[in-house]
């Protein structure tokens, strides 16, 4: 589940999607790639997918140098005097894991080389990928088992503008945006946010390792900006390209910071009320959050 912000008109943005007709099928594929340059991952992977034995599904993916290794990750908590606390995460990123698309197939994959060492016979891994074939979208899963589905998307929209205290922050980073925007390449930054309950998640799945953690967050989010920036490099009819671009990654690592996804944005059943946790997110970044968060045009929060 995730909920978003835009901050330029400040604009919340929830997305439901129906997967209710999610199946499973069998699948393999096959692979050839260019050659590599000073044993890095290499620009071309050649995909065909085999679903059932009756469909075969050529890709040409190419690699995506924007995303993955420089999104900078950092830790957000309150102290004994409730104060936040942002500190920069360090870890070594895994340099054997690639970003690759298929812009005409809206395919986005993640492949990581699995020999280290420089020889001819090198050998990948799809970490997971998705493509979409015949108006169905296929999602590849690491042991090669395919799901799909026919996606129902809703939109639902509300406006809220930045209050004045803030605008000035906001007005510096919309100046620096034209000039960085002036060659045609538009780029919406978004800030990722991990709640508590989605962080322990991700501890839980490797047994409290934090260093550990920290790497998955970064690979999984890197991956999801991956193929949500997809769409809009297939548009071909405007004069400018437009770029999703995962400006940081921060994680809640105690509750009272999360507090938008908390008790007080829960329904009965224990899921949380997107309303209610929409008014208390633009809060928290009104009332504190802002300088932690910036600059941004977009704030996402994740929970689970």
């Amino acid at each position: 589940m995730f909920m978003s912000l835009f901050t330029s008109l400040v604009l919340i943005h929830l997305v439901f999607l129906d997967f209710s007709s999610c199946a499973s099928v069998s699948g393999s594929f096959t692979y050839t790639t260019s050659d590599t340059v000073h044993h890095l991952l290499p620009e071309i992977v050649n995909l065909t997918v085999n679903i059932n034995g009756t469909k075969f599904v050529p890709l040409q993916l190419k690699r995506v140098h924007t995303m993955g290794l420089h999104t900078p990750l950092y830790t957000l908590t309150r102290d004994k005097y409730f104060r936040l606390l942002r500190s920069s995460v360090s870890f070594k990123p895994n340099k054997n894991i690639g970003y690759y698309q298929d812009i005409k197939n809206l395919a986005s994959f993640q492949i990581q080389r699995l020999n280290k060492s420089a020889n001819r016979n090198l050998t990948f891994e799809m970490l997971r990928g998705e493509f979409e074939y015949a108006k169905q979208k296929y999602t590849l899963y690491r042991d090669n088992t395919i799901q799909y589905s026919k996606r129902t998307v809703h939109f639902h929209n509300d406006y809220r503008y930045p209050d004045g205290e803030n605008f000035e922050t906001f007005q510096k980073h919309q100046s620096r945006r034209r000039r960085r925007e002036a060659s045609g390449d538009y780029y919406i930054d978004i800030t990722a946010m991990v709640d508590y309950k989605r962080w322990n998640m991700f501890l839980d799945e490797v047994k409290g390792s934090e260093f550990d953690a920290y790497r998955n967050v970064h690979e999984h989010y890197a991956y999801i900006f991956h193929r949500m920036n997809l769409p809009y490099q297939a548009i071909t009819s405007t004069s400018f390209k437009l770029n999703i671009r995962l400006a940081k990654i921060i994680i809640c690592e105690n509750a009272e910071v999360s507090f938008f996804t908390g008790d007080l944005a829960k329904l009965a059943s224990g899921h949380v009320d997107l309303r209610p946790a929409s008014f208390l997110l633009i809060q928290f970044i009104e009332d504190h959050g802002w300088k932690h968060l910036a600059p941004f045009d977009h704030v996402m929060v994740f929970t689970g």
